[in-house]
């Protein structure tokens, strides 16, 4: 998942095929040294999500790790994404990121 043109279809595509959801979340963790990769992760989710259909199983999974760092998030999470309350489901967090 990057900000490549084309990689949200591309993402989409692959999304629609038999994936193993729990290896993906291992994978995440293990691979998030940096707090910043869960927001990267969880906003990727949620671009995914407004572009298509797709429902990703493990999105709140992430966003628990995204909520246990949301002290460290990056000043542009969620920036690009313009209904926040679908994604982000304590509206007291909406509210402080709109404020």
């Amino acid at each position: 998942m990057t900000s490549r043109e084309g990689d949200i279809a591309d993402c989409d595509r692959i999304m629609r095929e038999r994936i193993d959801y729990g290896v993906i979340f291992k994978e995440i963790v293990a691979q998030s040294k940096d707090k910043k990769w869960f927001f990267w992760i969880y906003e990727g989710l949620c671009r995914l999500e407004d572009y298509s259909s797709i429902r990703v199983s493990i999105k709140n999974k992430v966003f628990a790790l995204v909520k246990k760092h949301w002290k460290d998030r990056p000043s542009d999470f969620m920036q690009n994404i313009v209904d926040l309350s679908k994604h982000i489901p304590d509206k007291k967090l909406v509210k402080e990121m709109s404020g």
